[in-house]
C-alpha cells in the first residue's frame, strides 16, 4: 500500500507542470490577440489620419502639361477657391497650412490656413503683373500633408459665343466654343430671359447664372423668352469667363 501511495505522490508534480504549461498558453496566446488587436486599431487609426483631401476649383494636381484658363485682360484681378473637402462626406479633419507661389504677378497673400474639421474654402485674390499676358499659380501645402496644385492663366479672350434667335421665337440658343480647360463661366441675362432650367450644368446664383463648362468643347444652352417679340442674336463674339447678354 505504501509503494501505490508513493506513486501517486510522484505523479502530482506531472499534472501541476501541465496546468502550468496550459495557463502559460493561455497567457501567450491571449498576448498575442491583444497585440494584433492593438496592432489592427493602430493599423485603422493611422488609415483614417490619411484621409487628407485639398482640392480647387481651377487649379490640380501638376499633370504634365497644366491646366490654361482664359481671363478677361480688362479685370485688375482673379480669385481661386480651395477646398479642405471633397464633398460634405470626406473632409480633410486637420487644419490645412500653406504657400501661394505667383509667376508674372503676385498673391494677395502668401500663406493661409483652411480650417479643418468641416468643409471650409479659402479664396486667393490673384493679381497679373502689369503687362504679362500669362500667369501661374501654384499652391502648395505645408501642414498635415504636403501636396502642390498648380494652373496657368492666359489674359485674353480666347473664347467664342454666338446666340441663334428671332422675331416670334420663344427660345433661342446660346453656343459657347470653349477652348480652355473646364470651369464655371458667368452668365448675365437680360430680365424675361432665363436658362432650360432642367440643364444640369446651370446652376443659379445672387447675380444671374452660371454655366459649368467640363473643357475643350463646343456647347449649346437653351435660353427660354418670356417676350417672343425680342431677338438676342449675336455672332462671334469673344469672352473669357463670363457673358454679359444685354437684350436688345
Amino acid at each position: 500500500m505504501k509503494k501505490r501511495n508513493v506513486r501517486r505522490k510522484k505523479g502530482l508534480p506531472g499534472i501541476a507542470v501541465l496546468l502550468i504549461l496550459t495557463e502559460t498558453a493561455v497567457l501567450i496566446f491571449g498576448g498575442y490577440t491583444a497585440a494584433r488587436y492593438v496592432l489592427q486599431k493602430t493599423e485603422k487609426t493611422v488609415a483614417e489620419a490619411s484621409e487628407f483631401y485639398f482640392t480647387s476649383d481651377l487649379l490640380r494636381e501638376t499633370p504634365k502639361e497644366l491646366p490654361n484658363y482664359y481671363v478677361d485682360p480688362q479685370n485688375k484681378d482673379f480669385q481661386i477657391a480651395l477646398y479642405n473637402s471633397v464633398d460634405s462626406l470626406r473632409v480633410t479633419s486637420a487644419d490645412i497650412e500653406y504657400e501661394v507661389v505667383v509667376q508674372n504677378g503676385k498673391a494677395e497673400k502668401v500663406k493661409g490656413t483652411i480650417r479643418g474639421g468641416k468643409a471650409n474654402t479659402e479664396n486667393i485674390r490673384i493679381i497679373p503683373g502689369e503687362g504679362e499676358e500669362r500667369v501661374t499659380v501654384t499652391v502648395k501645402t505645408t501642414q498635415p500633408y504636403s501636396k502642390s496644385l498648380s494652373a496657368t492663366f492666359t489674359l485674353a479672350l480666347g473664347n467664342q459665343y454666338s446666340i441663334e434667335d428671332e422675331a416670334g421665337n420663344i427660345a433661342a440658343v446660346l453656343t459657347m466654343n470653349c477652348t480652355d480647360d473646364s470651369k464655371a463661366v458667368k452668365l448675365s441675362l437680360p430680365d424675361g430671359i432665363i436658362p432650360d432650367n432642367t440643364d444640369k450644368r446651370v446652376s443659379k446664383t445672387a447675380d444671374g447664372y452660371t454655366f459649368q463648362s467640363s473643357g475643350h468643347e463646343i456647347y449649346s444652352l437653351v435660353l427660354l423668352k418670356s417676350d417672343s417679340g425680342k431677338n438676342v442674336s449675336k455672332t462671334s463674339v469673344s469672352f473669357a469667363d463670363s457673358i454679359n447678354i444685354d437684350g436688345k
